[in-house]
């Protein structure tokens, strides 16, 4: 396998989508209409051609969504519909969300909207998989949503007394082994660990989750790949009662004084180093002393003591389900420092200050894994970036394991404790809260085009109209992909490729040529009938004076 750094330097031209060009804009720029002349000198700002490097910064949500979608589809599952028919359909609902307009929505057509609170423009209308797994965007909106309510949690626990801790919890692992192997076998040592009686007691002796007080768990899974392949562990909130954690303490405290007099002198020792690099200026003597500050602070003598009798109940689940092997010392020394981890919930230590304990649990999505690892969501990029099918193959790997799996799973009744209903990510990804502002819509024939074109444009479009509106949206349309435009109304947009609009010329021509044929040949037949009609007029005149000079001729010879 590849490291990151041999991909990078790999890349290539082979990559599977391409980067936008703004080559095409004098192609456009005699479209443009006059709807939009008046705003081209505000808007040139945003027709500038990023460079390289900003570019792959900016492989957004949409654009790896497509990759997504390159990479899964062409997966089927046969399903039985209503009336009981056999019917093929796509495995992963990523292949078509944000592309097909959903039923039922009042206008029919694709609108683009704005958050009156963070000013971000985004689609509405779309149907949606509700994939946090498979989904870049699907995966933002539920994973932000579910920080939220993680961080309400958190929140109302800490305001009614409590006390939250995190644990993370990881296993041995090995190039050779699957993804589906590790991941069942941590899903099953966990099952383990909480269900032994060590852990949650019984009816005769307390277990440790009645000792430290724990009222509940809320754990995300989360899987990166690296040298030492998958790599799957969990991030869990523990939450506990203030009450009994305040007398665990008191009572630790008594049996243990000297282990705590050594803690809080190691605790003073650091603050004040800590202080003093901060008066100096010493940037790495701040630096230093702060995550020395931080280790202590996050991990007192009760939470060591609590952490090593979890990581035995853990050991024992591990080694269970044969993912530890106790002949091998090395392997098991090495779980013994790394395979669980306790610290306060808002430990500042690298890992977590980066994140807080909310994101930690989950925004696995958007974390940027060291080095040695990479997210499934990174697969997607160097696929975008260099093309690379190992990434593809590990992609699809990821998504038949964790299909159907949930991010992040409470223990039962925890939920109400805290006063949080609970969402399905499906609720998340459809339901939105944020009071927005209608810039536009897009007709679906327009939406259909926009799909069509050979670069992934939807963020792109949003980018312009967070700034620009719908005018916005429309001179980038024009300019730099040589769309000609259509308004059926002042917001909404109807849109023409090149050849299509050279083909409605030629259908419009035609029907005016016909239509010109059809008011000539009118004419003419209109002149015709005035001209007969005068002859008959005058044939009737003619006859009158006939008749009177008839009538004249009689009386002289009478």
């Amino acid at each position: 396998m590849k490291n990151i750094s041999e991909n990078q330097n790999s890349c290539n031209k082979k990559s599977c989508l391409s980067v936008p060009d703004s080559g095409d804009s004098a192609r456009g720029s005699a479209l443009l209409g006059t709807s939009t002349k008046f705003v081209g000198k505000t808007l040139q700002p945003l027709l500038r051609k990023p460079d390289f490097s900003e570019r792959i910064q900016q492989v957004n949500k949409y654009v790896l969504q497509s990759v997504a979608r390159a990479v899964l589809l062409g997966f089927k599952t046969r399903k039985e519909d209503d009336t009981g028919k056999v019917v093929e359909r796509d495995t992963y609902r990523v292949v078509s969300c944000c592309r097909g307009i959903r039923p039922g929505t009042d206008s029919g057509m694709v609108e683009i909207k704005k958050s009156i609170g963070s000013q971000k423009a985004h689609y509405s209308g779309l149907m949606l998989c509700g994939s946090v797994w498979t989904c870049p965007v699907c995966a933002a909106k539920i994973s932000e949503r579910r920080r939220n309510d993680l961080r309400e949690k958190i929140d109302n626990w800490r305001a009614m007394g409590g006390e939250v801790l995190l644990r993370t919890l990881t296993v041995p692992h090995y190039h050779n082994q699957s993804l589906i192997t590790v991941l069942t076998g941590i899903v099953e040592a966990r099952r383990k660990m909480t269900n032994n009686r060590s852990w949650r007691g019984s009816k005769k002796y307390f277990g440790l989750k009645d000792e430290i007080g724990c009222v509940g768990l809320i754990a995300a899974k989360e899987v990166t790949h690296g040298q030492n392949g998958w790599h799957v562990h969990f991030h869990e909130l523990v939450f506990l009662s203030g009450k009994v954690t305040q007398q665990a303490r008191s009572d630790h405290k008594i049996l243990y004084p000297a282990v705590w007099e050594r803690y809080e002198k190691g605790v003073e020792t650091a603050r004040a180093l800590f202080r003093g690099a901060l008066s100096s200026g010493d940037e790495e003597g701040r630096k230093k002393y702060g995550i020395q500050l931080d280790r202590l602070s996050s991990r007192d003598p009760w939470i060591d003591d609590v952490s090593g009798r979890m990581l035995k109940l853990w050991e024992s689940a591990v080694s269970s389900v044969g993912l530890l092997d106790f002949s091998n010392g090395k392997q098991v020394e090495t779980f013994r420092r790394r395979g669980l981890d306790l610290v306060q919930g808002d430990s500042a230590s690298d890992y977590v200050s980066k994140w807080g304990a909310d994101l930690e649990m989950t925004k696995s999505h958007v974390k940027k894994s060291k080095l040695e690892g990479l997210t499934p969501f990174d697969f997607l990029r160097e696929v975008f970036l260099c093309g690379d099918e190992d990434y593809s193959d590990l992609f699809r790997e990821f998504a038949k394991a964790f299909k159907g799996r949930s991010q992040l799973e409470s223990s039962r009744g925890l939920n109400k404790i805290l006063g949080v209903e609970e969402k399905t990510d499906s609720e998340l990804a459809e339901n939105s809260d944020d009071p927005c502002d209608i810039l536009g819509m897009l007709t679906p024939d327009a939406w259909k085009l926009i799909l069509k074109q050979k670069m992934d444009i939807r963020a792109d479009l949003l980018r312009q109209a967070e700034i620009g509106g719908i005018l916005g949206v429309g001179l980038y349309l024009e300019r730099k992909l040589g769309l000609v435009l259509h308004w059926r109304g002042p917001t909404t947009i109807d849109i023409f490729s090149a050849d299509d609009h050279s083909a409605h010329i030629d259908r419009t021509e035609e029907r005016n040529r016909t239509r010109s044929m059809k008011i000539v040949h009118r004419a003419g037949v209109a002149g015709d009938c005035a001209e007969l009609n005068r002859k008959i007029k005058k044939t009737e005149r003619e006859k009158r004076e006939m008749k009177k000079v008839a009538a004249l001729e009689k009386l002289y010879n009478q």
